[in-house]
């Protein structure tokens, strides 16, 4: 295999134009213009020679000889580039490797990336469950602090917050609830209900302005105490905090950024598995402590009507879930009627 390219035998010497000849024992250059010899490279003592800065051709390849340093050979001829890069396999390696090195990186970084994913999706339910209290009691109020945190945002009607706390009470007792419960209500319109980490409850004022009787509060009472049962809201949290979780442990604050990420926590989006599980728990609350399931229908169902899958409630409800038929044998009011009267008005 014959081939041209210039070779120079000094570093910043003078090139001059060279015929080459591949042959079994080595690479030989030849002057081009008288035919004598310039040198003979054994293949195993070549070496690639990067480009000069800002000359790289990729069409050319360099050359040097391991024995005979500051000699340099050019090649352009194309032909004879592509034979000794198939005899000589190092010196495709920066060509080859690099593309496949890229590639493999990419590769690795991706799979990296889908099983950090698949971690964090995974990992926050069994930490849930073995969260301090403490700490749970903390997040909670960081996130209840930048909901209720504003003068006047909580009502404050003591015949409200009495019928509120009986209400609870006899949610908790009936189903042996092992964890403390707070509860308000907040001064706002939108039909809403919301757990918090660490056993806090959020009513809004508007919900209850929607209901028409107590049994359909205690459905959304309900629904919250079965999301804090499960450790959903702590599961909840760690998937949506991120690092504001890990902030406020070390700091015992809620501000600034932290502040910004716990706030997401007022809307969280269970997921259907999720929400069907703490469904099923509420319906068995409400059996346990005698209220009417029937609330339950009652309540989505009007809902719907009045805005069918609007963003209006944070918990979306299906259709299965207000017309299924439940039988109760023996029901009580959730709350008296006076009671109930008292709960309507705790922020007027």
């Amino acid at each position: 295999m014959n081939g041209r390219a210039l070779f120079s035998n000094d570093a910043g010497g003078r090139p001059v134009p060279a015929d080459l000849r591949a042959m079994d024992r080595g690479l030989e250059i030849r002057d081009r213009r008288d035919g004598l010899m310039l040198a003979l490279w054994s293949y195993a003592d070549l070496l690639p020679l990067a480009p000069p800065p800002g000359r790289a051709d990729p069409t050319k390849l360099r050359l040097a000889c391991k024995i005979e340093p500051g000699s340099e050979l050019v090649i352009a001829d194309a032909a004879m580039i592509a034979g000794l890069r198939r005899r000589i396999p190092s010196l495709a390696g920066r060509r080859q490797r690099r593309p496949l090195m890229v590639a493999g990186a990419v590769c690795a970084g991706c799979l990296g990336l889908l099983l950090l994913y698949q971690t964090l999706l995974w990992l926050p339910r069994p930490l849930a469950r073995i969260v301090p209290p403490s700490w749970e009691v903390r997040l909670g109020q960081g996130v209840a602090l930048q909901l209720a945190g504003a003068p006047g945002a909580v009502c404050r009607g003591p015949g409200g917050e009495a019928a509120l706390d009986a209400l609870l009470r006899r949610l908790a007792e009936a189903n042996q609830l092992t964890f403390p419960v707070t509860i308000q209500v907040l001064r706002s319109s939108a039909i809403d209900a919301v757990a918090l980490p660490g056993g806090r409850v959020l009513l809004s004022d508007g919900l209850i302005k929607e209901a028409e009787g107590p049994d359909e509060v205690a459905t959304a009472l309900a629904g919250e105490l079965s999301h804090l049962s499960l450790r959903q809201v702590t599961e909840q949290a760690l998937r949506q905090a991120g690092g504001a979780w890990a902030v406020l442990m070390v700091s015992g604050e809620a501000n600034g950024w932290v502040a910004g990420s716990l706030a997401r926590l007022s809307h969280p989006a269970y997921g259907r598995k999720a929400d069907a599980e703490a469904e099923a728990m509420a319906v068995r609350m409400l059996e346990r402590a005698d209220i009417s399931v029937r609330g339950m229908g009652n309540f989505f169902r009007r809902l719907d009507r009045r805005a069918p899958r609007s963003d209006e409630s944070d918990h979306p409800v299906t259709d299965a879930r207000a017309l299924r038929p439940i039988l109760q044998p023996f029901t009580r009011p959730a709350l008296t009627e006076s009671a109930w009267h008292a709960l309507r008005a705790i922020c007027d």
